[in-house]
């Protein structure tokens, strides 16, 4: 791939492929598996219609990447009246790209439909090495529904579907593993000048663009996630750290993102800062985060303020390794496709009580996180799969 232009899809594109798409889904025989795992008064619930409906919608998106992506790489590869086959390599990597768009925006189009964590772990590679080989909306939709299958009837009660909540928490925790083994391979070394040329080019599908194997919705640039309508005009007092703080976020909004570098220099993008409750931390870091938002849409470049709530720590976090922790960092901060600022409050010892903001360019993001049906484990079986033993080794075997 050579040519920079945006690879830009229609609502139109994606459009035509959603008949496939519902072939795909019915042809599985999703829609009676899931009006068995959640049942409504009229046969299907209407969360699991949703889901259905999201699913079709990302596989048909998926489908239109592919195709989209596969007619630039053999245009940019003609040469005169000729053109070269296209390689195993790029197919492989195209059918993995279609895989990972379509978990990814059904992640997206059923967030609402639970609060369930996502899994952190992709499926082995070796189980899904030929289906990302070929990555088409029916084999997608077969080992959907294996997965889920193996969770309606598992063998600890406890497990086991029987409503909308925990069949979308099934479906996403398997969309979740398969985007990030298909991420994985994508990330290998063989599809670097590929997925170099993509992050330059970007696939642009009706309501979000690829960048590389990043997604960034249409209103993702300039958001202003739960910051208070305050000012630094309106900041009265702290006026060492709110100047320190600004001075910082006027560095990291001068981030070059064409050169990949800040022209300026950045001694260190770490602020702390201890103080008694209601002596303005808070107010003074959420002015700090509007401004460095305004500073960044000023100078074009995409940016984030994220911050960590109390509850954030002490319900999803407490009690887990530090890695769980690292991640919100990885995906959410450093993974971003701009540049992004952080305010972490109330930390309490032995951690720094507040520290405002900690901002730096993110670059790659795999966006995972831990889930109970994580334990599930996969290896190649029957076309249906089963189910093994007790409820402590129960596994699901992969066709």
């Amino acid at each position: 791939m050579t040519d920079t232009a945006a690879i830009s899809l229609r609502p139109e594109d994606v459009q035509d492929q959603r008949a496939a798409s519902r072939l795909a889904i019915t042809s599985a025989g999703l829609p009676a598996l899931f009006a068995e795992a959640a049942p409504g008064p009229y046969l299907m619930s209407r969360g699991a219609l949703d889901l259905l409906e999201s699913l079709e919608s990302a596989l048909a998106s998926g489908s239109a990447a592919e195709a989209a992506l596969l007619a630039r790489v053999g245009r940019d590869r003609a040469q005169g009246f000729a053109c070269g086959e296209l390689t195993a390599n790029e197919r492989r990597f195209a059918s993995s790209l279609r895989t990972l768009i379509a978990c990814e925006e059904a992640l997206v189009g059923s967030a609402s439909s639970t609060d369930a964590a996502l899994p952190d772990k992709p499926f082995p590679a070796e189980d899904v090495r030929a289906l990302l080989s070929d990555a088409t909306a029916a084999a997608l939709c077969r080992d959907l529904k294996g997965y889920v299958e193996h969770y309606r009837r598992h063998a600890d009660p406890s497990r086991r579907l029987g409503d909308s909540t925990k069949l979308a928490a099934c479906a996403r925790s398997h969309l979740k593993r398969l985007s990030l083994a298909a991420r994985a391979e994508c990330e290998k070394p063989e599809h670097a000048t590929l997925r170099d040329a993509l992050s330059a080019a970007t696939i642009r599908l009706p309501g979000a663009t690829w960048a590389g194997l990043e997604r960034r919705g249409d209103d993702d640039d300039g958001e202003q996630p739960d910051l208070l309508d305050v000012r630094p005009e309106d900041i009265v007092g702290n006026s060492e750290v709110l100047e320190a703080s600004l001075k910082l976020a006027r560095s990291i909004a001068a981030f070059d993102p064409v050169a990949g570098k800040n022209p300026r220099v950045v001694d260190n993008p770490v602020l702390f800062v201890l103080g008694s409750p209601g002596c303005g931390k808070t107010a003074t870091a959420h002015a700090v985060g509007r401004t460095f938002l305004d500073l960044c849409r000023e100078n074009g470049l995409p940016a984030r303020f994220r911050v960590i709530r109390r509850t954030d720590w002490a319900s999803h976090y407490q009690n887990k390794s530090a890695s769980d922790l690292l991640r919100i960092f990885r995906d959410e901060v450093f993974g971003f496709h701009g540049v992004c600022g952080v305010y972490w409050p109330d930390i309490g010892p032995p951690s720094p009580p507040a520290a405002i903001p900690t901002c730096a360019p993110r670059r790659r993001a795999t966006s995972p996180r831990s889930s109970a049906s994580s334990t599930a484990r996969w290896a190649p079986g029957t076309a249906s799969g089963s189910c093994s033993a007790t409820p402590t080794t129960c596994r699901w075997t992969r066709p």
